[in-house]
């Protein structure tokens, strides 16, 4: 007898974003992967959500109708609470799967057992025009996460399938939060166990002017994890509290780089890798401090004005590449 599939819901929390939302749901329609379900949660919409959703005639959708208006996490965790997936995975409104999402973030966690499987994404604009590849990990990995989480590392919301049992023991969503949420879930998923990295891009993530992520400055990230590190027991707290130090510094780092004040993103840095030394050998985090360290070594070689003339020459190069239309996404 083979062996049963399991059931992947997919849960989107929506309000009047209806012609976004369709997009969404059809990305979920079209996956290769069939044994899903999905639970669109309307967050009491007045654009005809609901009725345009049962038009779609597919026994795999239900729609939830919450009376008044709450936030997403609320939507999020309504939709937990009325789904039968083993696996859950939620989906923004406004952004789309690639076919063979569910499929390749299934295998990796199943075959890893791990409390989450994380896929890359690309970042698209209303126009078309950009087409820019989110950073992650090129190869397969598997591994702890959480010190890089409260360092500052971050995945994209509807990237990551995660398993009902880390979610369930994890709280859920917390419905206090309505800024950076979805970092939030990520730190008290991750310190349940491993996530496990597929270097395949399963979201395009949609930029628009209406995007909540786009005005969440880096402040309310930050907050977020220092109002997680409060709630730890002390002996964990201690570490959190110093590796949170080290990402506020490497922060600091590049803020003063991309401000062209050399001397004062090195001393950041330096703090940083005082505080967290194994942040320079971490599999997610490594990358971008061996980045910032030639960007400074360059930087001391040719001087602020170079440099910033360099900056100039690559925007206007990353620019072009956007527009054309030839150009193979993902590259």
């Amino acid at each position: 007898m083979a062996a049963r599939r399991p059931l992947i819901t997919v849960v989107i929390p929506t309000r009047n974003r209806v012609e976004y939302l369709l997009e969404a749901v059809r990305s979920v329609q079209q996956q290769s992967y069939e044994h899903w379900e999905c639970v669109v949660v309307d967050d009491a919409s007045t654009d005809g959500t609901a009725d345009r959703l049962r038009a779609m005639i597919d026994g795999r959708i239900r729609v939830l109708i919450l009376g008044r208006h709450h936030e997403r996490s609320r939507a999020r965790n309504a939709g937990l609470a009325q789904s039968a997936g083993s696996y859950v995975l939620f989906l923004d409104d406004d952004d789309m799967l690639t076919k063979e999402a569910l499929g390749r973030l299934l295998k990796a966690a199943t075959r890893r057992k791990c409390a989450a499987a994380i896929g890359s994404s690309r970042r698209f604009t209303e126009d078309g025009m950009s087409r820019r590849q989110i950073v992650h990990p090129r190869v397969p990995w598997t591994g702890e996460v959480w010190r890089e989480t409260v360092f500052g590392w971050q995945t994209v919301p509807g990237t990551t399938l995660f398993a009902r049992a880390a979610l369930e023991r994890a709280g859920g969503w917390d419905e206090g939060v309505s800024w950076a949420e979805d970092i939030d879930l990520l730190l008290r998923v991750s310190a349940l166990g491993a996530f496990a990295f597929v270097p395949t891009t399963v979201l395009a993530y949609r930029l628009h002017a209406g995007s909540t992520r786009a005005t969440i400055e880096q402040a309310d990230m930050t907050d977020v994890r220092g109002r997680y590190v409060e709630t730890l027991p002390r002996d964990r707290s201690l570490t959190a509290l110093q590796i949170l130090e080290a990402g506020r510094a490497f922060d600091r780092g590049e803020s003063a780089f991309r401000a062209m004040n050399l001397r004062q993103a090195d001393k950041e840095l330096r703090r940083a890798l005082q505080l967290a030394p194994w942040v320079s050998r971490s599999f997610l985090l490594g990358p971008s401090v061996a980045a910032l360290r030639a960007k400074l070594a360059l930087g001391s070689l040719t001087g602020p004005g170079a440099m910033a003339s360099l900056r100039g020459i690559r925007a206007r190069g990353r620019s072009l590449l956007q527009r054309d239309p030839d150009r193979p996404e993902g590259h």
